[in-house]
Order: C-alpha cells, then sequence, then structure tokens
C-alpha cells in the first residue's frame, strides 16, 4: 500500500474537488559536451519553479506537455511503460530531444495536488514513476495540423534486466591506472597453467627409465622384478 505524507492524506480523505498536474523531469545528455543537462515540462499554464527533494526545479508550462495517460500501479518486478505526449513547438521540448540526447535519459513523473479553494500547494509533489526513456517518436503534421513528441517511458526495474558483463579487454583495464591483470585473456583457456603444482606427461608404455615392474636392468630372471629397477635374484642363486 502506498504511503502519503499527513498533508497529503487528508487532502485525499476529505477533499472532494481534487485539483493535480503532473511534473516531468528529464535528465538528458548534452550532445555536444556530454555534460547532463536537466528539463522540466508540467501541465500547469505557466513556467513555476517547484521544490523537490529539497532543491528548486524549473518546470515549464503553458502547453508544453499534450498528454499523459493514467500510471497504473502494479507488485512485483514487472517493467511498466509509460506514454507521454510533449509539443513538438515548445522550445524547452525541441531543446530535451534535438540539443540533448534524450535515450535512455533518466526522468521521473511527480504529482503536485493544489487546494481547490486558493490552488495553493498541499505539500510537495510525490513522485509516481521513476525510469528511462526508451525511444522518441515525432510525428511531423500535416499543413494545419498539430505534430506531437511521443515519449515511451520504462519504470526503474528495467535496470534488473541487464546481463552481468563477462568479458572484459585488456585495453579497458589498462585504462584503470595502467592495471595488466587482464594481459593475457585472448589466450585464456587456450593454454595449460598449472597452479601451485608440478605436471609431468607419463611415458605410453607405462615404463619408467632405468627399470620398471618388469625387474628393469636385471636381465631375465624367474623371481621378478622389485619393482625399483634393480633386477632379482637369479633362478640359480649364488
Amino acid at each position: 500500500m502506498r504511503s502519503y505524507d499527513t498533508a497529503t492524506g487528508n487532502y485525499f480523505s476529505g477533499q472532494s474537488d481534487i485539483v493535480a498536474k503532473v511534473l516531468l523531469w528529464i535528465t538528458a545528455k548534452d550532445r555536444g559536451t556530454g555534460a547532463a543537462q536537466t528539463v522540466g515540462i508540467w501541465t500547469g499554464d505557466d513556467h513555476a519553479n517547484i521544490t523537490i527533494g529539497g532543491s528548486s526545479r524549473l518546470y515549464y508550462g503553458a502547453g508544453a506537455m499534450l498528454n499523459l495517460p493514467s500510471i497504473t500501479y502494479t507488485l512485483g518486478f514487472g517493467i511498466q511503460t509509460q506514454m507521454a505526449d510533449l509539443s513538438s513547438l515548445a522550445p524547452e521540448v525541441i531543446n530535451a530531444i534535438r540539443v540533448y540526447d534524450p535515450r535512455f535519459a533518466p526522468v521521473e513523473v511527480h504529482r503536485a495536488l493544489y487546494n481547490a479553494s486558493d490552488r495553493s500547494l498541499v505539500s510537495e509533489p510525490h513522485r509516481v514513476f521513476k525510469g528511462w526513456i526508451d525511444s522518441v517518436s515525432i510525428t511531423t503534421p500535416e499543413i494545419g495540423g498539430d505534430g506531437k513528441v511521443s515519449l515511451t517511458m520504462v519504470s526503474a526495474a528495467r535496470a534488473l534486466t541487464r546481463s552481468v558483463a563477462q568479458m572484459k579487454s585488456d585495453e579497458t583495464q589498462k585504462r584503470r591506472s595502467g592495471d595488466r591483470f587482464r594481459k593475457w585473456n585472448a589466450i585464456s583457456g587456450a593454454v595449460e597453467v598449472s597452479w601451485g603444482e608440478k605436471r609431468a606427461k607419463a611415458h605410453g608404455d607405462g615404463s619408467a627409465a632405468g627399470g620398471g615392474a618388469n625387474g628393469g636392468t636385471g636381465g631375465q630372471h624367474s623371481g621378478g622384478g622389485d619393482g625399483f629397477g634393480s633386477g632379482g635374484f637369479d633362478q640359480g642363486g649364488r
């Protein structure tokens, strides 16, 4: 069950008319410098500075966000997919998808609640979605039509599906202060390496130099060898 702060809980339990705004926060990468850049867009009528997590965020309104369907909560580790339609004419949206690289950019969706009487903010907006942008689709309108930018977002559960990197190269490892731990990666498994023991290959005939189980150098005898290459005793004795 989702828990809310006291002010938000009281608002849901005693308010008949709920006034809510949706806030979208994108942390994209500048295509030129690679630096992280943030863009805030919300369903408000104008731009607004809203404090979330102790930091003031600037959210652009005035029709920048066209539509964001209701978020459905589910239990478990399933990956949720969320859509958002943005205006292709808003300068802030153009920056987010043209100047910045939105691919796999982290996103957060918050909901801000307002009192119906004076339009004051009830409490700090609470987060309703967190994840990454999976894809961006730009719809080019016909003459006289309206275009839009559609974002497909996936929840943070996507991180659980990432596979573990099993192979790393020597060149990559050397970037860590010249670490050569993976120097022999290329021949790993192809060359036999003895760890803490001496290995010797056995002779094909099963005999050892200087003697063996058949008596070694002592010649023919009836008593048989002693197994140490010393020969044996002659038939007639001494």
